[in-house]
């Protein structure tokens, strides 16, 4: 049970940091300082992640973490292909 948390843990991770990436590549374009909104979205997806990633780690009850630590790196990858197939995917 661990590992499936661990998994749905990483693809929704993967889901908000791909997906604001993906929206902060759409909106550079557009602001005057771009630099600061890219050092903002970033500074803020990657807070997220390591936070919540480290709280995963921290609650789960197994004695070893590598396997969950393995399906939440797996479920994160997972979200990004899945983005990527969704963002390519003619509309």
């Amino acid at each position: 049970m661990p590992i499936l948390i661990a998994l749905l843990v990483g693809f929704g991770l993967g889901w908000f940091y791909f997906g604001g990436l993906w929206l902060t590549v759409q909106q550079i374009s557009r602001m005057p300082r771009s630099l600061g909104l890219m050092l903002l979205s970033f500074g803020l997806r990657l807070g997220l992640v390591v936070l919540a990633g480290y709280g995963l780690l921290t609650h789960l009850t197994t004695q070893t973490v590598l396997l969950p630590l393995l399906a939440c790196t797996a479920g994160f990858l997972l979200a990004r292909n899945s983005l990527i197939a969704r963002i390519n995917r003619p509309i």
